[in-house]
């Protein structure tokens, strides 16, 4: 191989690709700049290998072509990712990517990616929010997204939800899966209940998205007004995708019946998740499981 073709500053700047967001901090950006190697796709190339699946390739110059089990899913030019999602959604059977020209990346090892990701917690939510943000361009596609990863035991209704119920919620969650006990209490901690009678407006579109809500009993419901109806019931978190996107409500919501859930502010969620790496990487495998799902069927 020869000479190094791209100088750091240029390499700062492409890896801002891999934060999936327009400002990334820069000493995580210069962390991933340090590790960052070079390699070098021959035209017409092909290559299966688990290795390159476990990396995150930004392109930086040249087209990468990516099927999986035989169907084109996507391609990557210059300033453009291939593999981040799939490392990311813990995705790499069935994986080829195809140099359609002469092309040159920038490779992050994904023990690399989540050791700076760890030690830049900063970075770690761009990414999160990165990957929320994309999938709320469209939210009637994204509505459930966060809930599916929800699945609400059977409680008794008279029963107060307290918090060894609340920790045996959170463990049923594939977003919680590798928690430590000592996290999840300290979620659950956070939870507050919550109950409104039927006809309760919950928010309005374009009200700030500062927390999220678990459905236990009833149902929420898009307002008349919206374009996108979509029913939230128990299992499922309503508003959670646009907290933690940071981004405002996408639609009014209101209680069709009487409603019982947990509320949780996003601050609180992000706190934890600065606290337990392994709850970040979890969120970022739903999120971009459900983006390639979106993005790809």
């Amino acid at each position: 191989m020869g000479p190094p073709l791209v100088g750091p500053y240029e390499r700062l700047m492409l890896l801002e690709a891999l934060s999936l967001s327009g400002r990334p901090p820069t000493d995580a950006l210069a962390a991933l700049a340090q590790q960052a190697t070079e390699h070098r796709l021959g035209a017409g190339s092909s290559t299966g290998d688990a290795e390159i699946w476990d990396a995150a390739h930004v392109v930086v110059e040249g087209r990468v072509s990516v099927s999986q089990s035989g169907r084109r899913l996507y391609s990557a030019g210059p300033r453009e990712t291939f593999g981040l999602l799939e490392l990311l959604a813990r995705v790499n059977r069935g994986l080829e990517a195809h140099a359609e020209v002469e092309t040159t990346t920038l490779d992050i090892r994904a023990a690399t990616l989540f050791a700076i990701l760890e030690d830049h917690p900063a970075m770690a939510l761009a990414v999160v929010q990165g990957l929320a943000r994309a999938l709320m361009g469209s939210p009637a596609a994204a509505s459930d997204v966060i809930s599916r990863s929800v699945r609400v035991p059977e409680f008794p209704r008279a029963s107060p939800f307290d918090l060894v119920d609340r920790i045996t919620l959170l463990r049923t969650s594939d977003l919680f899966s590798h928690a430590r006990a000592d996290s999840l209490a300290e979620i659950a901690q956070q939870f507050e209940e919550f109950r409104v009678e039927p006809t309760t407006i919950l928010w309005s579109e374009g009200d700030s998205a500062s927390w999220l809500l678990v459905v236990l009993d009833g149902r929420v419901e898009t307002g008349p007004s919206s374009a996108i109806p979509v029913s939230w019931t128990p299992g499922m978190a309503p508003g959670a995708l646009e907290a933690i996107a940071g981004m405002p409500r996408w639609c009014d919501a209101a209680a069709v019946t009487a409603v019982r859930g947990l509320r949780l502010r996003a601050e609180h969620l992000f706190d934890a998740f600065e606290e337990d790496f392994l709850m970040t990487e979890d969120l970022l495998a739903a999120l971009a499981s459900q983006l390639r799902q979106l993005r790809y069927g």
